[in-house]
């Protein structure tokens, strides 16, 4: 192999790994990951227990709801632990949960 090649895959690992914690690890790629839980949590108990229900509330809803609110303290966790209130402002105004449960 030459000195090249060496360094274009070397190269190639290194874009590969920025990548893949950019998408999978970052504090910002979690916060979106718990995001998208809480909206198919927050579906699946409207499945469950919307108008049309035969399921009675007391089988399930607290849980749900539970981990709807886990979900959004480990959202203003990272918010509060990884961004600068003044230089993301926008980033956590957005994010952040208005109200947990």
């Amino acid at each position: 192999m030459t000195t090249t090649t060496v360094i274009i895959f070397l190269l190639g690992v290194y874009a590969g790994a920025e990548l893949s914690y950019y998408f999978l690890y970052s504090p910002k790629a979690r916060i979106r990951k718990l995001w998208k839980e809480i909206s198919e949590l927050t579906i699946k108990m409207n499945e469950m227990f919307g108008k049309d229900s035969v399921v009675p509330d007391m089988f399930g809803r607290d849980h749900f709801n539970k981990a709807i609110s886990d979900r959004k303290k480990l959202i203003n966790a990272l918010l509060d632990g990884y961004f600068n209130k003044e230089e993301d402002e926008e980033y956590v105004q957005e994010n952040r949960p208005q109200g947990l449960q």
